[in-house]
Formats: structure tokens, C-alpha cells, sequence
């Protein structure tokens, strides 16, 4: 299948598919006649790999570092090194879940206060140090000589 038929198959726009073959993601399996790139199964299935990692959250740079190294492991080395890259990114969701926890508890408690009418702590009416804040002015282009 060609560009355009692998973006299709794969929900993407051709740009996408380009930018993944331009970066070394996925590959075409030969060219034809007219040089156009060609793909296979395979290079489906890769660029669906590489749009599923990238829901899980790494970026297009591992996904780069991961497959480079996937092709000089063997297959248990690279099954390691995925393992141990996607238990990292999954400390991080978990991190990432506790500090939105937090917001969402400081929100919800200023919710709750703000609820029976203004308080000092969220109050907007008389803070004239919040009044008095003018714009900022955008100076104008100096003129050349």
C-alpha cells in the first residue's frame, strides 16, 4: 500500500505518516517503479504501535530511542527495555494523578467556602490593589531613518 492507503487504514493524515517516515519510524518495505514508498502489514502495525505509545504518553524521541535499540537487541533485551521504559512512564502517570488529586481537593475545598457568598480569601469586590491594574501598553515600532 502506499502513503496515502497506510493513512487511510491507520485513521491518519498523510502529513502524520510522512513526519513518522521522515523520523525513522516506521519504514516502507520497498519502493516502487516510480519511487514511491511502499508498505506492508508490518509497517501498519508499526505506525499503530507508534500512536499507541504515544496515547500512553512518550514522546516521538523514545519511541525513536526504543525502536533503534529494538533492532540491535534481541527480542527478550528489547521486551526488557520497553518494560522498563513504560514502568517509568507509568511512575509518572501515578505521580501525575497524586499532584491532580491535590488540585482537585484544594478546588473542591475553595468550591465549598466560596459557596455561602464571597470570602477574603476569594473575594474580588474590594481589593483595590486588583482595581487599579491597568493594561499593559504596547509600545510602538521605532521608525528607521
Amino acid at each position: 500500500m502506499n502513503v496515502s492507503e497506510l493513512a487511510r487504514e491507520a485513521g491518519l493524515p498523510v502529513r502524520t505518516v510522512r513526519y513518522y517516515v521522515d523520523r525513522g519510524l516506521i519504514r516502507p518495505a520497498r519502493r516502487d517503479a516510480n519511487g514511491y514508498r511502499l508498505f506492508d502489514e508490518n509497517g501498519l502495525g508499526r505506525l499503530r504501535f507508534v500512536r499507541r505509545m504515544q496515547g500512553l504518553g512518550l514522546t516521538l524521541r523514545e519511541l525513536q530511542q526504543l525502536m533503534r535499540a529494538a533492532e540491535r537487541q534481541s527480542c527478550g533485551d528489547s521486551s526488557a527495555t520497553m518494560q522498563r521504559r513504560l514502568a517509568a512512564q507509568l511512575e509518572a502517570v501515578e505521580r501525575r494523578i497524586e499532584e491532580l488529586e491535590q488540585v482537585r481537593h484544594e478546588l473542591s475545598s475553595l468550591v465549598a467556602r466560596q459557596s455561602g457568598g464571597c470570602t477574603d480569601e476569594l473575594c474580588l469586590c474590594n481589593r483595590q490593589e486588583l482595581i487599579q491594574i491597568e493594561p499593559r501598553r504596547r509600545r510602538p515600532p521605532e521608525r528607521s531613518a
